[in-house]
């Protein structure tokens, strides 16, 4: 972290780890509303065979992250996205390969309770669904977009998009922000504005 502006770093700082200790990867941190810092990443376990999502949080102002907590207890989850909303419940997705295709899964945990049972945010079977980005909007609402194949798109990731259903339960059909079926459209990143508008940005070919 840079105290200064990036005119000058402290010293790196190892986040708390899984007791195996193998190598972990695609990190991400965010800063709450209250400056409390949350990492997640995904992480080697039991010699190579499993790659499960670990999360650590630090509080405003404090030096000290907390201890490693284990999120699920899938054997294969990858490029884990989290958000935490206004009352401090973090919000979490990654996609996993659970019934032979990778699909995006969601978890979440409430301020001061535990991690959540995994819901299914897709479940296109046999089409590639990766790389979640998971976002809150000021009502705590999330929303989710990722890259996705399906049965009009098998060659070519599309950007998808889904967001909670209507009285709580499961996840909205997963829908293409815009169809390039002649083209990959790959991993895509979002925010929120203060209006609440969606934002989603990514690398792709229109021709």
């Amino acid at each position: 972290s840079s105290p200064a502006g990036g005119t000058a770093w402290l010293a790196p700082v190892r986040l708390p780890g899984h007791p195996y200790a193998g190598w972990d990867t695609n990190p991400e941190l965010i800063v709450d509303a209250n400056d409390g810092v949350h990492g997640v990443w995904n992480g080697e376990r039991t010699g190579g065979s499993q790659h499960t999502v670990g999360y650590s949080y630090r509080e405003s102002q404090s030096s000290a992250w907390s201890a490693f907590t284990e999120v699920g207890s899938e054997p294969v989850a990858l490029a884990p996205s989290v958000s935490v909303d206004s009352n401090g419940t973090r919000h979490l997705a990654c996609y996993l390969n659970i019934s032979g295709s990778w699909q995006i899964y969601y978890w979440h945990k409430p301020l001061g309770g535990a991690w959540s049972a995994r819901e299914t945010v897709s479940s296109d079977a046999g089409y590639s669904q990766q790389k979640a980005s998971i976002v809150i909007d000021s009502k705590n609402g999330a929303h989710a977009v990722w890259q996705g194949l399906d049965a009009a798109n098998p060659a070519n990731f599309q950007i998808k998009y889904s967001s909670p259903a209507a009285g709580g339960t499961g996840w909205t059909a997963p829908q293409n922000i815009q169809t390039l079926a002649g083209a990959p459209q790959p991993a895509p990143p979002a925010a929120v504005d203060a209006a609440d508008n969606l934002h989603v940005v990514w690398v792709g070919s229109d021709t």
